[in-house]
């Protein structure tokens, strides 16, 4: 739930991990930044169950989904692009709003899951803000 400090933590890796050619690509930007963030994810093993990519979930495909290691916890992160810096909060907002609609969700509603949080995640070359919000 502390967003602010998971976007430090982001913009500390991107600072200092990431150039801007490395999205310089025909892809789709957001594909490279789901690719890092499944990277850092990899690394959290000790914290983390079910870490599940574009897994098909309601009525569509979430980006980035996990458990807490207690199984007690559900997190679904959704993932978009800024077009720049000013509508950073804008675009995460946004992405909330996507895992509402497409009832991202639904899968997580059961008497085992205490929590289930909603992160948008939007980026913009190597910088992002994310923004929260708790359904359950």
């Amino acid at each position: 739930g502390d967003c602010e400090t998971a976007s430090d933590k982001i913009y500390d890796l991107l600072l200092n991990y990431v150039s801007v050619r490395d999205f310089a690509t025909k892809s789709k930007p957001e594909n490279y930044y789901h690719g890092f963030l499944s990277g850092v994810f990899a690394s959290c093993g000790d914290y983390i169950n079910d870490f599940k990519s574009n897994t098909e979930t309601g009525n569509g495909y979430a980006d980035i989904t996990f458990l807490d290691r207690r199984k007690k916890k559900a997190v679904i992160l959704e993932l978009k692009i800024a077009q720049s810096t000013k509508n950073l909060k804008e675009t995460a907002l946004q992405a909330i709003k996507q895992i509402e609609d497409k009832r991202y969700a639904e899968e997580f509603f059961d008497d085992v899951i205490s929590d289930i949080y909603c992160y948008g995640i939007s980026f913009y070359q190597k910088n992002c803000i994310i923004e929260v919000k708790k359904i359950k």
